[in-house]
């Protein structure tokens, strides 16, 4: 269920993005007033919608792939977490892009990518352990270049800003929750579940021992056997 909301969600994110797109090309309108201009009342509302909307299907095409794999690990691995963390992301880099960029419309979702690359690969850095570390592995192999190119003014049409405000958000997100645990599939130590098949009447039983606590309790849950293979 995990891996399916991992693939699940944050591809129905990319959907309502090109929804948002196919909607300028039928109705020929262009959205790109409704992104952040900053220092302006009129562009507060861009730091909630201007991750929705993208100059062009190459601009939204270079974003949707990283949406997809970095959201995916996220929710993944941080999956109690994982809303907070890509709001908290997402409203913040909107924010200080609102303050602090330059005079013109900021829109896309590129800040966000950012900030979810820069949290993933720092938070295996800081972690240390084998399975955060092979997440940081596999983002710097797929973003190593751009990661850093695309935090220093170059193209005056793609928002340098959004992207280093994003990745420093991602860092700061990285720091303040480096000693949360991350999802894992091994059962806790402290429980040790025995399943106990009884073909004869074709019923489960399975019981469960709490070594933490004392004295041991042993639970018991009767459930009806499955017809259906799986």
């Amino acid at each position: 269920m995990r891996l399916r909301k991992s693939i699940y969600y944050p591809i129905g994110v990319c959907l309502v993005l090109w929804f948002v797109k196919a909607s300028e090309w039928i109705l020929d309108i262009d959205l790109g007033s409704l992104g952040i201009l900053p220092r302006t009342l009129e562009g507060t509302g861009g730091i909630l919608f201007s991750g929705f909307i993208h100059g062009d299907v190459f601009h939204l095409m270079s974003n949707t792939v990283p949406l997809v794999l970095l959201g995916g690990a996220i929710v993944y691995f941080f999956h109690q977490k994982s809303f907070h963390i890509i709001t908290f992301l997402y409203l913040l880099t909107g924010f200080f892009v609102w303050i602090f960029a330059r005079s013109a419309y900021h829109i896309g979702a590129s800040g966000l990518v950012y900030g979810m690359l820069s949290f993933l690969f720092f938070s295996g850095l800081l972690r240390r352990d084998r399975q955060t570390l092979a997440i940081s592995f596999a983002v710097f192999v797929l973003y190593g270049g751009s990661m850093f190119s695309g935090l220093i003014p170059g193209d005056p049409r793609i928002s340098w800003e959004s992207h280093l405000i994003g990745f420093i958000l991602g860092l700061l997100t990285a720091i303040y929750l480096r000693k949360m645990p991350i999802t894992s599939n091994k059962k806790s130590n402290s429980e040790v579940s025995i399943e106990i098949l009884n073909e004869a009447d074709d019923k489960a039983y399975s019981s469960t021992i709490d070594k933490v606590n004392q004295p041991i309790v042993f639970k018991y849950h009767y459930k009806q056997k499955d017809s259906t293979k799986r």
